[in-house]
This record gives C-alpha cells, structure tokens and sequence, in this order.
C-alpha cells in the first residue's frame, strides 16, 4: 500500500527476476492500481480461497510493541473481522500465538501467515522487498503468493486508537483492513472519491488510494462485501 499518488510497480518492472516472478507479485499493499484489468476485477489474478478458520501469527515488533497496548490489538483485530460482514466469515480466525525469528517473510514452507512491522529503509532486512522500485513509499504490502504476510512500514507513523488520526499519520485499522482484503484473495476496485473520505465518508476499503488522517475505510461498503461474497 503507498501513500496517495505515487505509482504502482510490479514484480519485473525495475528488476530483472525468473520467469515466475508474476506468482510473486507484491500486490498490494500498493494502494495504487497495478493494471486496469485488475482494477476491473475483484480478484487478484490466480486468487485462491483463503480455507476457513487461518489463524494469523504476529511478528515479534508486534508482538511486544502492538499487542500488550488494548488500542493497538483492538486495531489489528477490527481490520480482520471486518470481512466477517461478507461470505468470508470465519477465513480469518485470529492469532495463533507463533512468534518468528523476523518481522520479515520467512519463505519457509508451507508459509506461515504473519503480521510484521519494520522499517521498509533498512531493505536488506528483507529479501522480498527486492521486488519493490521504492520500497519508502510503501506504506505496507502483503507477499500474497509466497507466505501470505502482512508488512506494515514502520518508517510512517501511525494511529492505533479510536478516532480519525491527525494529518501526517495512517491508521493501522484502515490500512490493515485493506491488506486482509488482498490476503482474501480481493483485487482493488474503483473508487470516484479519489481515496477522500471527506468527498466519500462510505467510500470502498479495497479502493486504491488511501490518505493519511483518515479513517473511514476501517469499515467495509457495501462495494467491499459485494466483491468478497462473489468469491466466498
């Protein structure tokens, strides 16, 4: 997921990797669209169902950063059961208590679906950033084909408790929101507002765009669960 305006990048559009690559795709987390036909569709190309009751493991900055503070946890959390309100009830069941050695995809198989936070500057920390252009301008992303992990970007600030965070600052409901709806297997889809929730207060969580100090996209519309119960 980037931050408003800047350009989406593909696996293969600044590097030079194996004829795979496409099963690779970092599609996410970039709020940006990747292609027009995917923005025209509701699925991530090659999606598959995420099978009922995957539990999520939580990195270790999560863990003893995120998790002890009840704003933080209730975030994570809320960003999951969101899709609760769509036929993929129950495909996102929580916690499962695993800590991994890094807040970076592991890569081990079968993948472990993880939550992590770290600073996307530091990107020898982690291989997979490899596959992005600019990796500072990427507010989180999810590895969707090769371990299912959420990536937050510790180098922004964000906003864990309740309300709308200020300018400048990106909360983590919202944003995680979107990321469990790429996990769901859920491509971007149109939003007119331009990523606003000052034009659109009901605009789409899985829109393309999204804007520090806003908070809106923490609950889906009626877009979001339209898009998830055509594939649940």
């Amino acid at each position: 997921m980037r931050f408003r305006y800047q350009r989406c990048e593909k696996c293969g559009v600044d590097y030079t990797v194996d004829h795979k690559c496409y099963m690779r795709t970092l599609l996410v987390a970039v709020l940006l669209l990747a292609s027009s036909a995917w923005a025209d569709h509701h699925l991530l190309q090659g999606a598959q169902q995420v099978p009922q009751g995957t539990q999520w493991a939580i990195g270790p900055w999560v863990w003893q950063n995120c998790a002890p503070n009840a704003d933080c946890a209730n975030a994570v959390m809320g960003a999951q059961v969101a899709w609760d309100g769509s036929s993929a009830f129950g495909r996102l069941s929580g916690w499962n208590g695993y800590i991994s050695q890094s807040d970076c995809p592991s890569y081990n198989w079968p993948p472990v679906a993880q939550i992590g936070a770290f600073n996307f500057l530091t990107i020898f920390v982690c291989n997979s950033l490899a596959y992005l252009s600019n990796p500072a301008n990427v507010l989180a992303f999810v590895d969707y084909w090769d371990t299912q992990s959420i990536s937050v970007n510790l180098a922004f600030a964000w906003h864990t408790g309740p309300g709308a965070p200020p300018p400048g600052v990106y909360d983590v409901q919202s944003v995680l929101a979107h990321e469990f709806g790429h996990t769901l297997g859920l491509a971007h889809i149109p939003d007119p507002s331009g990523g606003s929730c000052a034009i659109d207060p009901d605009r789409p969580t899985m829109g393309p765009m999204v804007a520090s100090g806003e908070a809106c996209i923490r609950n889906l519309n009626a877009h979001d669960v339209e898009h998830a119960n055509l594939f649940y």
